[in-house]
């Protein structure tokens, strides 16, 4: 969790001095951006912690069918989450930027750029409630690299490469690039993980029949 919020520390300071150099306007934007993967991705923490002791304590309890369910479950909360945030952003993102600044130059790289930028939420908010089940089984550096993927493993390089490439859309794009990365890592690892622990993949288990003594 430290690391992970090193890592955005650090990411927003990147990308807040990228911003920077295309303007005044563009760096605006990027707040706004921030505040909006803010309100997006709290959503996704309270799932995530939600999830964990459930799925930690039925893993340790050997109920490992309960705490895939558990899982499974917050994952598919947290993907309709995303889905719902991707349309509002998208779909009311000249409304939304309107109330932040009603300028007409920061109006017309505002909304694009959260167009774009909204992209993202299909995939950090199951990644960051995915990340905490390697939290809740015990595996601590599994838990850590996962955390920390978008933000450190992904997300600064791409702030630093994208940017000097293709310009100011470069650094819309390496948001939600990011959050597919790390997303896709977040979930072939826990596939894996499932796998080797012979965890089912099911969103409901059957109850267990109790059969009637004679």
């Amino acid at each position: 969790m430290t690391l992970r919020m090193v890592g955005g520390s650090i990411s927003q300071m990147i990308a807040s001095i990228t911003a920077a150099g295309f303007g005044v306007m563009a760096l605006a934007t990027v707040g706004v951006h921030f505040r909006a993967t803010g309100f997006a991705i709290t959503v996704c923490f309270g799932l995530g912690q939600g999830m964990l002791p459930i799925a930690g304590y039925n893993y340790g309890a050997g109920k490992k069918e309960r705490a895939g369910e558990a899982v499974i479950k917050a994952g598919l909360a947290a993907i309709i989450w995303g889905i719902i945030c991707w349309l509002v952003f998208t779909l009311l993102s000249g409304q939304i930027m309107n109330l932040f600044n009603t300028d007409p130059e920061f109006l017309a790289i505002a909304v694009p750029s959260l167009s774009i930028f909204a992209y993202g939420f299909f995939f950090s908010g199951p990644q960051t409630t995915l990340s905490y089940f390697f939290q809740g089984i015990g595996k601590g550096w599994e838990s850590i690299i996962i955390a920390s993927s978008r933000q450190v493993i992904f997300l600064i390089p791409f702030l630093l490469i994208l940017p000097r490439v293709i310009g100011l859309t470069g650094l819309w794009v390496a948001y939600p690039v990011a959050d597919f990365l790390a997303f896709a890592l977040t979930l072939g690892w826990l596939i894996v993980e499932f796998r080797r622990q012979r965890i089912p993949f099911r969103l409901t288990n059957p109850k267990p029949t109790t059969q009637a003594t004679a």
